[in-house]
């Protein structure tokens, strides 16, 4: 018999003290029908909590692509103490006002409510004292320096923060030679995260920043900033913007400059969402020719934790449109080994509570003697029914979290191909990140 079934699993009620407001309601469910619930009660549910419309809808169903096959891989494996688990989504809107009220809903409604993927950047500040009062885990991809030491202990973040990104992204620019530059950054605060930092090392390493433009998202035209920004006589163009308002500044930029410059992207520009609309209106040569951009080092493509997400997730397609294209994408990648790490937490802890459960997390992910390092969750299921301890390094790991519950990455520049695949040209180390901070 499976040792687990001699563990007592205490199954979570989430505390309904926090109240539901009046305000606009969530949309929630898979990633092909954000309006559809887990229907079975027993089952213990994760939650992505993330944009599902709103100028940032693609956040959420990238997220919730890393959540399906780490269930689906558990479920086979005989769920977490006899319950079988399941993904559910609520949409932020990617607006605090819709955000708010939507995870106090999310809260008090949610059966076996077990853990959190997000919040995003655009709603964090907001929503991440709620979850805190819930005493429920989360995993966020927000990316505000702020939660550099955030308090929180249910607070988890195995993203780099977006001022990482930003040193990131003027490392390469500085490795690549370029001394003048234009920051052309949206206007809303998922897209601003990147700026202080890129701005402070920029200019550290020798730089300097002839255009700073904070632009509105998704106008008609950009003629008048651009012709502010070609004045300045820029190098290079650093840049996060939405696909739509990416794919209508850049086109007029080529149009009247005729051609355009380097452009070094934080990590949204690498989206497929993102490669569709700024391919066809720029041309998907010249999309190949001047576009770069970071994002967290994305593991190579083998070993055992890599194919057996590949496989998971390549079989998710009735909740995952088009599942290939997260093959080998990082922030899936790391939804599903965080799905992992609060499974084999509750495994761990012989409880499915999530203010029990998660004093276990940075147990199963820290290195310790003698524990056993297990790269999938079925094979650290066996390793504790056996009563062992155990390090989990998963498909992104390892996940060192510090006192803060962050844990360091390094970063990889990529540029895409002519199908839209990421093409890897360079990195950048966390010890070159490290030199510019100090």
């Amino acid at each position: 018999m499976n040792a687990t079934h001699h563990m007592r699993f205490l199954v979570p009620v989430v505390s309904l003290a926090i109240l539901v407001t009046t305000g606009p309601g969530l949309s929630s469910g898979y990633a092909r029908s954000p309006s559809s619930r887990v229907a079975s009660s027993s089952r213990l549910v994760f939650e992505t909590f993330e944009p599902y419309s709103g100028p940032d809808a693609a956040f959420g169903p990238l997220i919730q692509a890393g959540c399906f096959p780490a269930a689906r891989l558990m479920n086979q494996a005989g769920g977490i103490g006899g319950h079988q688990v399941a993904c559910n989504s609520t949409d932020t809107k990617g607006d605090p006002a819709d955000a708010v009220p939507a995870a106090r809903r999310m809260i008090a409604t949610t059966s076996n409510l077990v853990g959190i993927i997000g919040p995003s950047s655009d709603e964090s500040t907001a929503t991440i004292p709620v979850f805190q009062q819930a005493h429920v885990p989360f995993f966020t991809n927000a990316g505000q320096a702020i939660f550099r030491q955030d308090s929180s202990p249910y607070f988890y973040r195995i993203y780099p923060p977006d001022d990482s990104a930003g040193y990131a992204m003027a490392v390469w620019g500085h490795q690549k030679g370029y001394k003048r530059a234009a920051a052309v950054f949206g206007n809303d605060p998922s897209e601003q995260g990147t700026v202080p930092t890129f701005l402070k090392a920029f200019t550290k390493l020798g730089g300097k920043i002839v255009s700073n433009q904070s632009v509105a998202l998704d106008h008609p035209s950009y003629r008048s900033e651009i012709e502010r920004m070609l004045q300045a006589k820029p190098q290079v163009i650093f840049t996060e913007i939405d696909p739509q308002t990416a794919a209508t500044f850049f086109s007029e930029l080529q149009q009247l400059n005729g051609s355009l410059l380097p452009i070094i992207g934080a990590d949204p520009t690498l989206l497929p969402t993102w490669f569709g609309p700024v391919a066809k209106a720029i041309g998907t040569s010249n999309l190949i020719k001047y576009h770069t951009a970071e994002q967290p080092a994305t593991p190579a493509s083998t070993g055992v934790a890599w194919h057996t997400y590949n496989g998971a997730l390549r079989a998710s397609s009735a909740d995952i449109r088009n599942p290939a294209q997260y093959s080998s994408n990082y922030t899936p990648e790391v939804e599903y080994d965080s799905v992992n790490i609060m499974g084999l937490a509750m495994l761990a802890a012989k409880s499915t509570k999530p203010s029990v459960y998660n004093a276990y997390i940075t147990r199963v992910t820290a290195p310790s003697r003698g524990a056993v390092v297990v790269r999938t969750f079925k094979a650290g299921k066996a390793a504790l029914a056996h009563h062992k301890r155990i390090q989990y390094l998963g498909v992104t790991g390892p996940f060192l979290f510090n006192r803060y519950h962050n844990a360091p990455v390094r970063f990889e520049i990529d540029h895409f191909d002519k199908k839209g695949n990421l093409v890897t040209i360079g990195h950048v180390t966390a010890a070159e990140i490290a030199a510019i901070i100090k």
